[in-house]
């Protein structure tokens, strides 16, 4: 059985600690049979975020070609399991169809097993470290715009200032 994984870690949720343990002991994880893939060019991100990027696009070959190189390395070493993480793939929570572009790529290779696994957090508990975040960063911004933004939309970004 051919399984894929993609864990869509939303902003401030760990994600990026994940990925640098994924990454790190991706030797690890391949002797357990599960894929943490690089992306050829890419080799030193720990991340899937070029793969994200790529997708949201309006041409679909760099990414394509990206998802091929990656079945690639899965099929070369025989695992069973591959595992995407990227924070930018919760695009694909907001309508993008990046989730969709991935699972058909997948299913062309045989893939049979596919879980999406979402990591979120307590809205408020989202707002005050995003809070904290800009305020390391000497950004000054309206406490209650970005708490009526959270609550509206679930996150903050500039776009929903």
């Amino acid at each position: 059985m051919k399984r894929l994984i993609i864990h869509i870690g939303t902003h401030k949720t760990g994600t990026s600690s994940f990925q640098r343990y994924c990454y790190k002991f991706k030797d690890m994880l391949n002797k357990e049979g599960v894929c943490y893939p690089l992306i050829k060019g890419y080799e030193e991100m720990n991340n899937h975020s070029i793969l994200a990027w790529a997708l949201e696009r309006s041409s679909q070959k760099p990414a394509i070609d990206m998802l091929n190189s990656i079945f690639l390395q899965f099929k070369k070493e025989k695992h069973h399991t591959l595992l995407i993480s990227s924070e930018d793939l919760e695009n694909s929570l907001l309508g993008s169809n990046q989730l969709d572009t991935i699972i058909t790529a997948a299913k062309n290779k045989d893939f049979d097993s596919f879980e999406i696994l979402v990591v979120t957090r307590e809205p408020f508990e989202y707002l005050s470290s995003i809070y904290a975040e800009l305020s390391k960063q000497s950004i000054v911004i309206n406490f209650p715009q970005i708490a009526e933004a959270v609550l509206s939309y679930g996150y903050f970004s500039v776009s929903t200032q």
